[in-house]
């Protein structure tokens, strides 16, 4: 294969990067159809812990509950536990990874789920716009964790 074809082979929907800008509007915050999760990493855990000025034990007990082979904050009724309908996001500095990289998760890099989370998050397709990279970078920092945010659709090239 030559450079130029296999350059071209690289070549994604979102080359030239997406537009996404937080409105605050806190819908990933809340359960749609069904309960969502927030799997924690342990450098979540220990970010969360220091910010709500709590241990790592004290911080499980009280916020989380154990899935799988891993943690999730606790929802309370239809959202998250740190989602407050009138302030938003109480832990926003601290936030986890699997938030702090919302919508740039490898499962919404498929041209159809983009369109999906587009319709559910006003954020996607305006404000800023985000190169490939970053968004691939963003990409990157949920491979490995818990969850279907962590993987990483076989059809969609990372940049090099």
């Amino acid at each position: 294969m030559s450079r130029k074809q296999d350059a071209a082979s690289r070549r994604v929907w979102y080359q030239e990067g997406l537009r996404f800008e937080c409105t605050r509007c806190g819908r990933c915050c809340r359960d749609r159809e069904v309960p969502s999760y927030v799997f924690l990493r342990e450098e979540d855990i220990r970010t969360l812990a220091e910010h709500l000025g709590l241990s790592r034990h004290g911080l499980l007990e009280t916020h989380c509950e154990p899935q799988d082979d891993c943690y999730v904050l606790r929802n309370r009724p239809g959202a998250c536990v740190f989602y407050d309908d009138d302030r938003g996001c109480l832990v926003y500095e601290a936030r986890p990874v699997q938030c702090r990289t919302w919508p740039f998760w490898p499962y919404n890099l498929r041209r159809k789920n983009w369109e999906e989370a587009a319709e559910f998050c006003p954020g996607c397709n305006r404000g800023a716009l985000h190169p490939r990279e970053a968004i691939e970078y963003a990409c990157r920092q949920m491979l490995g964790g818990c969850g279907d945010g962590s993987l990483w659709p076989g059809e969609i090239p990372l940049a090099e």
